[in-house]
């Protein structure tokens, strides 16, 4: 599988960096029909979340910069990486619009479009966020990665989608609540006074020696 760190700043290969639309490609077409399982819940039973992450891996290396694609992808890499994957996902959506935000599909032309990506991913993630457990000490450095990302995206679309932007406020709150579930660490325990009975060793010692000192064999010697 192609190195995912990568996805929202390599180009496509040849003359259109950000490629061409992918809507009508077999890859794009097994995607929906995954995602459309999203639905019903058996059709959520029999999702295959490593079947999303492989199709839209091909499409954002070798076919099309798709923030559709994009988001289906981050909610893949939450389903079977949890919040080290989330953060991966989201990193990728801020990475497409910072690199390839001319030529990206949805096309520039079509910011409402573009913005209905972004919302979906943002209102299919954020439940599936609040109905996970209370998280634990190991995902904070996790967490926290997301609860940054977050809010470049939320940066990001202040800047470009002009009135009708995506709203990433809801996903936020999710975030910042599996954060303050987090149990905190104890506080190192205070040394224990020297209680009496172990300080008084010397001075139990200096008496045993002075009573030497006074004892008729310690004087003959």
């Amino acid at each position: 599988m192609a190195d995912l760190a990568v996805l929202g700043t390599a180009p496509i290969p040849g003359a259109n960096t950000a490629g061409a639309s992918a809507r009508y490609e077999p890859e794009f077409e097994r995607l929906s029909a995954e995602i459309a399982k999203l639905e019903s819940p058996e059709g959520r039973a029999s999702l295959k979340w490593n079947d999303v992450i492989e199709a839209c891996t091909t499409i954002l290396t070798s076919k099309s910069k798709d923030l559709l694609v994009a988001s289906y992808l981050a909610m893949g890499l939450f389903q079977k990486n949890g919040y080290t994957g989330l953060a991966t996902g989201l990193k990728i959506v801020v990475d497409l619009q910072n690199t390839f935000w001319d030529g990206l599909f949805p096309e520039k032309s079509r910011l409402r479009a573009r913005a209905a990506a972004l919302q979906w991913m943002s209102e299919r993630i954020s439940p599936a966020i609040a109905e996970k457990s209370a998280a634990s000490k190991s995902s904070r450095d996790p967490l926290t990665a997301c609860e940054a990302v977050i809010e470049e995206l939320g940066k990001i679309a202040g800047e470009k989608y002009g009135e009708s932007p995506p709203d990433f406020g809801e996903l936020a709150r999710c975030i910042r609540e599996k954060i303050s579930s987090i149990p905190a660490d104890k506080p190192p325990e205070e040394a224990k006074p020297e209680s009496p009975s172990s300080s008084g060793g010397g001075s139990s010692g200096m008496a045993v020696q002075a009573a030497d000192v006074s004892s008729p064999e310690a004087a003959r010697a």
